[in-house]
C-alpha cells in the first residue's frame, strides 16, 4: 500500500444517505479473495439496469463502509453540515472545482480557500500515512512483540 498524505481532485456528488456496503459492491461480486477488478462492480445496481446497460442518470455515510474503506487504504472524509453545504454550493457553481484533502492536517480545503477539519481515528491515520494495513502494522512491531514476550514468559498452568 502506498502512503497517503494529500490528494487534490474534483468531486462527484452522491446525493444519497445511509449507503450500505451491498449498494457499494453487491455481494454477488464478492466471490474472490483478490481486490483487483472489484472497481468494475462499484455501485453496479445503481449504475446498471437489469440488462447490464449503463443508467445515464447515475451521478457515503455508513460505519461499515467507513471501517472497510479504511482497512482497504481508502480515506472516507466526513464534513460538518456547513462545510458540506459550502462544498455543494461551490460544486454547483463549478462542477470541476478542485478539493484538496490533507490527511496529515486532517483538513479539506475548498476552491474558495476555506479549510475544514475532518475526523479520522489515530490508528487508521497512522496506517494510511505510513502505507500499511493492520497486518503490516503488526509485522512492523515484530521486534517490540518479541521483546515483550521475552520479558513476560508464558506460564504453564498445572492442577
Amino acid at each position: 500500500m502506498e502512503p497517503f498524505t494529500t490528494l487534490t481532485s474534483c468531486c462527484v456528488v452522491l446525493p444519497a444517505e445511509n449507503v450500505d456496503t451491498d449498494q457499494i459492491i453487491p455481494a454477488r461480486f464478492l466471490k474472490t479473495i483478490d481486490r483487483r477488478g472489484l472497481g468494475a462492480h462499484l455501485f453496479a445496481d445503481w449504475r446498471l439496469d437489469e440488462q447490464g446497460r449503463a443508467r445515464p442518470e447515475f451521478p457515503l455515510n455508513a460505519d461499515i463502509f467507513r471501517n472497510n474503506a479504511l482497512k482497504n487504504g481508502l480515506l472516507p472524509v466526513t464534513l460538518l453540515q456547513p462545510a458540506h453545504a459550502r462544498l455543494l454550493e461551490l460544486l454547483a457553481a463549478s462542477p470541476l472545482a478542485p478539493v484538496a484533502i490533507d490527511l496529515d492536517a486532517q483538513a479539506v480545503t475548498l476552491q474558495d480557500g476555506t479549510a475544514h477539519a475532518f475526523p479520522v481515528d489515530p490508528f487508521s491515520r497512522h496506517c494510511l500515512l505510513n502505507g500499511v494495513d493492520e497486518l503490516g502494522f503488526l509485522l512492523g512491531e515484530e521486534n517490540a512483540i518479541a521483546a515483550y514476550e521475552s520479558a513476560h514468559p508464558a506460564r504453564v498452568c498445572t492442577r
